[in-house]
């Protein structure tokens, strides 16, 4: 009798209801109200992290996070429309959410094991065994940029002894509209990258040393050489290096759950001769 008592009971009580597919936790400072629903900051933030990281920085970059929110309110509206219209029971939109769930946990799988996997030891040994390709000597240096020949030289009679005048001759003198502005910076470039005679003097003469005049064809240049390299260091080319990482991880990784999924071979049955 007090078993069939509980078990009436437990039939009457009702599972708690599930939030309907695609609900989004609604926290956060409130941006905007549609249909008396909060769009919130919170919301905002998880469509920005659920992007490709190299999209979001370019969205943030350009300024074009109020293109995202007012994207995300027009959804809002949609969104709310399709449930009023019970269209998540439709048995096409189920399996359309289900293909987006797998979907989604397979890429999540994908980007946890390529994390896992790039790890600062794994990226040290791929440039060490590509080292190849990144190992061209280089020059940072920085120039200044006049007409004639006879400038240059009035130029480099102003330089002080330990160059330290060089950037304010450059603003005040360089033509290069790129660099001038700059105290004549131009980074890190490789010998051909820049023109013959320009490249040849920067790569001959000694770090910490000014070269010039060195004439090409966009005019004279006084080079100051800030600093050598044999190699473009692991830093500058880590996400080039874990990005290519990804692709070679994420592509063993589907071939090693291939392998693991498929069936076993048969065992061998042996056979009892005849008679």
């Amino acid at each position: 009798m007090i078993a069939a008592l509980l078990l009436a009971c437990a039939t009457n009580q009702s599972a708690p209801e599930l939030p309907p597919p695609g609900e989004m936790a609604r926290e956060g400072a409130v941006l905007t109200t549609v249909n008396g629903q909060n769009v919130t900051q919170g919301m905002l933030d998880s469509y920005l992290l659920a992007m490709p990281e190299p999209l979001r920085k370019q969205i943030e970059e350009r300024g074009q996070i109020d293109m995202i929110k007012e994207k995300m309110i027009l959804q809002e509206v949609l969104y709310q429309e399709a449930l009023t219209r019970n269209l998540q029971d439709q048995d096409k939109v189920k399996v359309l959410l289900s293909i987006s769930a797998r979907e989604a946990l397979s890429q999540a799988l994908l980007e946890a094991v390529i994390a896992e996997r790039t790890n600062d030891q794994a990226v040290q040994k791929w440039y060490d065994d590509h080292l190849v390709q990144y190992r061209k000597p280089q020059v940072n240096a920085n120039h200044i940029l006049v007409e004639t020949e006879e400038l240059a030289k009035e130029v480099m009679g102003k330089l002080a002894p330990d160059y330290a005048n060089f950037g304010e001759l450059a603003k005040a003198h360089s033509k290069d509209p790129g660099s001038g502005q700059k105290g004549g910076e131009l980074g890190w470039f490789e010998k051909g990258q820049m023109v013959e005679p320009f490249a040849n003097a920067a790569f001959e003469g000694d770090k910490g040393a000014v070269v010039g005049p060195v004439e090409s064809r966009f005019g004279w240049h006084i080079i100051q050489i800030a600093d050598k390299r044999e190699a473009t260091p692991l830093d500058d080319v880590r996400d080039e290096i874990e990005a290519r990482m990804g692709q070679e991880i994420a592509t063993e990784f589907l071939d090693e759950m291939k392998a693991k999924a498929q069936p076993a071979p048969a065992a061998e049955v042996e056979v009892p001769a005849a008679g």
